[in-house]
């Protein structure tokens, strides 16, 4: 009799060892999901809340120039259109160190405004290298370059 209850009691204290490794299992992974979802909405909040007028300002006066040397001979010629073109990029920048650093979602930030992240960096990359050389400043952008390289693929 004595050997039966002791096989219940550790049959219990197994069922409830199982339980406690269950219940923290759950609930980490719970808060792993929650965290991923809170970090999906604030990039999403953060892309909302940027101002899109300048990325629109500057395609309407680049958006015909396919040779490098033209578009940087018009992005240094044009006071306006290069005040323009830092801010977006300081923007980009930004998005782009909250993503790289883990703060922002790269899923979230290609979805939302992929195309026109991954482009602007393509198009700017004259402007980008020759400021870089100019300032003696390897690493200016180069968050941005970085991000644009790790978004998802399609």
């Amino acid at each position: 009799m004595s050997t039966l209850k002791l096989s219940y009691k550790f049959i219990f204290e197994i069922l409830a060892a199982f339980s406690i490794v269950f219940s923290i299992t759950w609930s980490v992974l719970s808060q792993k999901k929650q965290y991923e979802w809170e970090r999906k909405l604030e990039t999403l909040h953060f892309l909302e809340s940027r101002d899109r007028g300048h990325l629109r300002s500057i395609n309407k006066k680049i958006k015909n120039i396919e040779n490098q040397d033209s578009l940087l001979n018009v992005i240094l010629s044009d006071s306006t259109l290069l005040s323009e073109i830092k801010v977006q990029l300081i923007q980009y920048e930004d998005i782009s160190i909250g993503s790289n650093i883990g703060v922002y979602d790269n899923d979230v930030i290609k979805r939302f405004i992929g195309n026109s992240f991954i482009n602007f960096n393509k198009k700017m990359q004259p402007y980008i290298l020759y400021v870089r050389k100019r300032d003696n400043n390897p690493n200016l952008y180069l968050e941005y370059d970085n991000c644009v390289k790790a978004l998802p693929q399609e």
